[in-house]
């Protein structure tokens, strides 16, 4: 990839991340002034798509020199490990504090399961893209290593 393309691709990744904070930090359900309202609309068509975008495009270019193993490994050390740390420090207070928020949440490996595969139904609702981000690059390093007509490959990713 030329430096050029990896400096437009570097910043649009930047600005995907600034739209990711901006609209999860004006969320759809509340009301705002009409301007806000409408930008918050806005940004929500696309601020997620846009970031799994160009998070495939990365993907093509990150997976180039690495085994799928050796690409999963990395992923799972850089996303799945704090996740799951972050998931369990914050899962055990609730826990012991269930009574007094009107919680039901019990400690149990059921229960703990449930919360990393279904993030909406646990702690970290707002983690859902961490399992989807894993799962559909996994998918597109894997076309990427398999498939002979790469540059096909990339647009789908």
């Amino acid at each position: 990839m030329k430096k050029k393309s990896q400096e437009f691709i570097t910043i649009l990744y930047g600005f995907a991340v600034l739209l990711v904070v901006f609209g999860h930090s004006h969320p759809l359900h509340s009301d705002y002034p009409g301007f806000l309202q409408r930008i918050t609309t806005f940004v929500y068509m696309f601020h997620m798509p846009l970031f799994f975008f160009i998070a495939g495009i990365l993907t093509a270019y990150t997976a180039n020199n690495r085994n799928i193993g050796q690409w999963w490994k990395l992923k799972v050390k850089k996303l799945i490990l704090p996740y799951v740390v972050l998931t369990l420090a914050a899962w055990l207070p609730k826990c012991a504090l269930g009574a007094y928020m009107n919680d039901n949440m019990e400690i149990s490996a059921t229960n703990f399961v449930g919360m990393l595969l279904i993030p909406r139904e646990g702690i970290w609702g707002h983690f859902w893209f961490i399992p989807v981000y894993l799962v559909i690059t996994l998918l597109c390093a894997c076309l990427y290593k398999n498939f002979t007509n790469k540059s096909a490959i990339i647009k789908i990713c």
